[in-house]
């Protein structure tokens, strides 16, 4: 399960698996840190998740660690609700659609219950792109869960009588919060406003023809899956069935009987995905760890401008040779200027300083040297007080830095103009663009270095 609701992230897309050639779809993303999470569906909208006061608080504590993208899928929520086909091959290239979008050349994927089949096959497609693959409460036969003559009063009690179905779905995947009246009728209203009985009944009779149990054995990737003991609608022994036929699969039982864990058996389960996404953290996870926050730094990030595209258009050897150039530039001001590397991210870098001054002369040298490569950068810059963790950086500050890198012109240094002056740089044009007014109220400064 993966929980993003910043609406003014939001942006629709255009899938082109409708039958009338082309579909909206809405994403949205939260948080910061690589590695990326795209589910391969949301059931309900994310928004009515994120005001969920059980789910909320699960996507909150995810998007502490991790950059998440969420997406509406096909007929749900958000995202276009008159879609007519629901079938895998439309879903695939709703999903490839998101992932297009966000840009990035890798990221894990997250799939739970009827998703997944369809983050199997995608990952078994785009193994380039999909770099760790976590299943949770899944299966690989969809007509394994239960005969077709058992769903099809079901399915066309959806049709007839929405109500009652979506009472019937949200209590059977949640049957111990079905005994509380408040819980319960919070969970029936995600299923019931998120989407119509009449598409409810076609994503079912559609999602009950997948089978991905030949594409198991072509699984190369890191794959975590883990299945609740007591699991109502997708029995355990399932969840064991799709471990045993992925090579090197590793498999994490859970108690409790609902689809989706309370907040607290979260807690527990984000220790295992972080151990298993970060591995050189050997076994230290976001709760477990040592957390402490950091003096004032200021925060760098590098950011590679069209990096998808130079991909395509050059393929993967040519644009890695280019990239290399940006890493070695980067390195080599680092240390020229007492910079420490937090992380490398394929396509640009996160650095802090102890000074803002350095930080920027540190940027300066980059884009100069920068210039005379084929590749364009652009840089963002914020001081704060970030958190420190297991030989990172997480918090606002670093957000802010992030956010900036993305609104940053091309070829251009961008911070935020207390920045500036506490560095004693001023520019008198007009500032860049202003950042999210929740966030922090004042304006982004871009500064160009000339060659």
């Amino acid at each position: 399960m993966c929980f993003l609701c910043k609406m003014t992230a939001r942006s629709r897309l255009r899938s082109p698996s409708c039958s009338r050639s082309e579909i909206a779809l809405v994403r949205a993303t939260h948080g910061l840190c690589w590695p990326r999470w795209t589910p391969s569906r949301a059931r309900g909208s994310f928004l009515t998740y994120w005001r969920d006061p059980v789910f909320g608080a699960i996507g909150r504590r995810t998007s502490d660690y991790y950059e998440v993208v969420q997406y509406d899928g096909r007929g749900w929520g958000l995202s276009q609700r008159d879609a007519a086909d629901f079938s895998m091959e439309a879903r695939l290239k709703d999903l490839d659609a998101v992932v297009r979008a966000t840009g990035r050349r890798r990221l894990a994927l997250y799939g739970d219950e009827w998703s997944v089949p369809v983050g199997v096959a995608y990952a078994v497609q785009n193994p380039g792109t999909v770099r760790h693959l976590i299943l949770d409460g899944g299966f690989a036969r969809a007509a394994d869960v239960a005969p077709w003559a058992q769903l099809k009063p079901l399915v066309e009690l959806c049709r007839t009588n929405w109500g009652l179905g979506s009472k019937i779905l949200a209590d059977v995947a949640h049957p111990t919060r079905a005994a509380d009246d408040t819980t319960a009728q919070r969970l029936r209203n995600i299923f019931k406003e998120c989407i119509s009985g009449e598409s409810m009944a076609e994503w079912f009779a559609e999602a009950y023809k997948m089978d991905v149990t030949d594409l198991l054995p072509q699984l190369r990737i890191p794959t975590l899956i883990f299945h609740r003991r007591g699991d109502q609608v997708v029995r355990f022994a399932l969840g064991q069935e799709l471990a045993a036929r992925v090579p090197n699969a590793r498999f994490v039982p859970l108690e409790g009987m609902d689809a989706a864990p309370s907040a607290e058996q979260f807690q527990e389960q984000l220790q295992v995905i972080h151990s298993f996404l970060r591995p050189r953290s050997r076994g230290r996870s976001p709760l477990a760890a040592s957390v402490s926050r950091a003096e004032t730094s200021t925060i760098l990030f590098t950011d590679v401008e069209g990096s998808t595209a130079l991909t395509d258009q050059m393929g993967d050897a040519e644009a890695r040779q280019l990239l290399r150039q940006h890493e070695r530039i980067t390195r080599q001001a680092l240390k020229a200027h007492g910079g420490s590397e937090v992380k490398a991210m394929g396509d640009g870098f996160m650095a802090s300083f102890g000074s803002a001054t350095k930080a920027l002369e540190c940027a300066a040298a980059i884009q100069g040297n920068m210039a005379a490569t084929e590749v364009r950068v652009r840089i963002g810059l914020n001081a704060g007080e970030p958190i420190a963790e297991d030989d990172d950086l997480f918090g606002t500050a670093v957000i802010v830095a992030a956010r900036i890198a993305a609104q940053a012109p091309r070829e251009a240094i961008a911070f935020l103009q207390p920045l500036g002056d506490t560095a004693g740089m001023r520019d008198a044009r007009a500032p860049l663009a202003s950042l999210d007014a929740k966030l922090r109220a004042e304006e982004i400064w871009p500064v160009r270095i000339s060659s």
